[in-house]
């Protein structure tokens, strides 16, 4: 709001901030910066760069470019008042938003035109004047209008309560920083309980520490569960619309199956519940870092699909035991590493290897067969969306050539080398990159 009543003060403020070197020098522009920079004699200084952009420059300068642009050109529409879409109207079970700058050609209600294009003015005239009252009992009044001619796209009292909880709690940020710090904890704990020798007088102190790391995986757990939950709430949709929900869900099922494992294991609890905090801990990660936005929107009625959610979810599924693998094997390398160091016994890194090995085929096999299915699922979504089963976009290939690669872990007769622990660890971890080209390679 500040932006539409006080724009002359605002265009010289320096509150955009300018990420790219690059972009720093090249313009000559500083670190924070006013929107009134990119203006210089009347001319856009981004707008060459855009055109050439448009006309097929890829290079590094024209994306962030690009991507400033983006931020500058949403500035200037609000401005203008144009994302400011908060007044409805519903006719036949449709709802419309409309903003002061839209120009309206429905036959709306008189009585609707005046609220649309007065109320900002009749807001701006109260707050110069400091009539804070007066604003309020403006705002009530706009509130009955959301409710009365929004129809069903108003959301309901219990999804607002919903998101301000969400927004009270950053709940991804907090899980990652304290099931990656957990996890490395555990890891370290781990090798070095694996590396010496058993003391009987320790082994209580180990069954402890144990069980505490677990409790406090299956409580990263259930917050975790309590996130998506309020996103499922708030947005209407399974949380698996965009690269940060299916992240989020895949750090969420590493933890489901770590804590199922562990109960079925229990003589494993140690390394189980190191993989569940690691692997956990990067997928909250990744959802952290820049790229991955986590606002919550509409999406598309294509993409609004029953079937479309049951794929997503058993892919990731598929991904999370695979990645359960991948650090089985980077344990058992590290193992392998450590020990040939300290020159210890190889019948001892030998069964640790193999220990290792029958728990990465415990996560293998269900692994293969929800990858499988998930590609089967996704095609039937793809002809009743798309009209074509196949189409070997990049996606989709790198899922069979990924479903393939692990699939060769799976014929140790003939090929007999995998049956040796170590070249099935070190198979298993190389092919984990597979998994990152298609999650990570093929959306970047």
């Amino acid at each position: 709001m500040s932006w539409i009543f006080y724009q002359d003060e605002w265009d010289n403020e320096p509150i955009i901030k300018i990420k790219s070197n690059k972009i720093q020098k090249h313009f000559d522009l500083k670190k924070y910066t006013s929107l009134q920079s990119f203006f210089k004699n009347g001319n856009y200084i981004l707008g060459p760069y855009i055109e050439e952009y448009n006309q097929g420059e890829r290079d590094a300068l024209h994306k962030e470019c690009n991507d400033l642009d983006g931020n500058i050109t949403l500035i200037m529409a609000l401005k203008q008042g144009l994302p400011m879409t908060i007044f409805p109207f519903t006719k036949n079970g449709k709802t419309i938003w409309y903003s002061p700058a839209d120009s309206i050609t429905e036959a709306l209600p008189h009585i609707n035109i005046l609220m649309i294009k007065n109320i900002f003015p009749l807001l701006y005239n109260e707050l110069y004047h400091g009539n804070n009252d007066k604003v309020n009992t403006i705002l009530d009044k706009l509130l009955v209008y959301q409710n009365k001619n929004g129809g069903t796209s108003i959301p309901s009292e219990y999804q607002v309560k919903a998101e301000r909880i969400y927004n009270s709690y950053p709940f991804g940020s907090i899980l990652f920083i304290i099931n990656l710090t957990l996890g490395f904890i555990t890891l370290l704990f781990t090798i070095k309980r694996l590396t010496k020798k058993q003391q009987k007088d320790k082994l209580q102190y180990y069954a402890r520490v144990n069980i505490s790391m677990f409790i406090i995986l299956v409580f990263s757990f259930l917050a975790l569960t309590f996130g998506l939950a309020l996103r499922w709430i708030i947005s209407g949709n399974v949380p698996l619309s965009n690269g940060y929900e299916t992240t989020l869900t895949t750090a969420w099922f590493v933890m489901l199956f770590t804590i199922i494992t562990t109960l079925l294991n229990r003589h494993l609890i140690s390394i189980i519940t190191t993989f569940g905090f690691l692997l956990s801990g990067f997928f909250l990660l990744v959802s952290h870092i820049n790229e991955m936005d986590p606002a919550i929107g509409q999406i598309m009625p294509v993409l609004n699909s029953p079937l479309l959610s049951i794929h997503v979810s058993i892919i990731m599924m598929s991904y999370a035991l695979l990645s359960l693998t991948f650090i089985c094997g980077i344990t058992s390398i590290m193992l392998y590493i450590i020990h040939h160091v300290k020159n210890s016994d190889k019948d001892d890194v030998q069964s640790q290897l193999l220990a290792l090995q029958i728990l990465s085929k415990i996560f293998l096999y269900p692994a293969i067969v929800t990858l499988g299915t998930g590609i089967f699922i996704g095609a039937i979504w793809a002809n009743i969306s798309w009209g074509s089963y196949w189409s070997w976009d990049p996606k989709e290939t790198w899922a069979l050539i990924t479903f393939m690669i692990y699939a060769i872990a799976l014929h140790t007769t003939s090929i007999s080398k995998l049956n040796k622990p170590l070249t099935y660890h070190v198979f298993m971890t190389l092919a984990f990159l597979s998994i990152i080209i298609t999650f990570f390679g093929v959306n970047y």
